[in-house]
């Protein structure tokens, strides 16, 4: 008697099983899908963040010459320094510009004329100075530049001239510092030479940066 009973419920047990089972699939397959659709957002997610940082990566590689906009908010940032707000900024001998974002220049002590701090940009600001050390044989006065004769954005004109003459002679210059000083009484830029594999090239400046000449030693 049981086993006939068995034998009745059998295709009920067996429906019930595959009702059951389905239920399970259906809960992976949502799952699955969900899963499926989390790591494609994540994937993207990264994908984007990945692609933003490689573009941070080499704007931040690129030398700081080359980054106009850069150079100018530097001389803006030191002119809005307390010590030269609204007064007129004087270079001592030359000013050199780093490719990895540092300036260094000694300047004037706007308090005491007879005297030169060295100034550092790096890292996006102004370090604090350093005095110079100075001789008696040293005459500060004649060696003073107006910073309006150096905008800082003359060094991309520089960098410019390196990058397309070096195409032209097969030669990277990317990285050189530049640099700007005063020779009787004009401004000169350096990098005054760029080399090839077998040449050696003279380059000079305008005092604003741009070509004046260029030939093969």
């Amino acid at each position: 008697m049981k086993k006939n009973i068995l034998i009745m419920m059998l295709p009920f047990i067996l429906a019930g099983c595959k009702d059951f089972k389905k239920s399970i699939d259906d809960t992976l397959s949502a799952n699955r899908s969900a899963g499926d659709s989390l790591q494609g957002t994540a994937t993207l997610e990264n994908g984007s963040v990945n692609l933003e940082d490689t573009n941070n990566s080499k704007e931040q590689d690129a030398p700081f010459a080359s980054k106009p906009e850069k150079l100018n908010l530097a001389e803006q940032q030191l002119r809005d320094l307390p010590r030269f707000k609204g007064k007129l900024i004087y270079i001592y001998q030359d000013i050199h510009f780093y490719a990895d974002g540092r300036i260094i220049v000694k300047l004037q002590t706007p308090e005491n004329p007879n005297f030169v701090d060295e100034y550092t940009y790096s890292n996006g600001q102004w370090q604090q100075p350093e005095p110079v050390l100075l001789s008696k044989n040293d005459d500060v006065q004649a060696d003073l530049i107006s910073l309006d004769k150096i905008p800082f954005k003359n060094a991309n004109n520089v960098y410019k001239i390196l990058i397309e003459k070096g195409k032209e002679i097969g030669s990277n210059n990317e990285n050189q510092v530049i640099n700007a000083g005063l020779r009787r009484n004009k401004i000169v830029w350096h990098p005054g030479t760029i080399n090839s594999e077998r040449y050696r090239y003279d380059i000079e400046y305008n005092e604003d940066g741009t070509l004046k000449s260029f030939e093969q030693q």
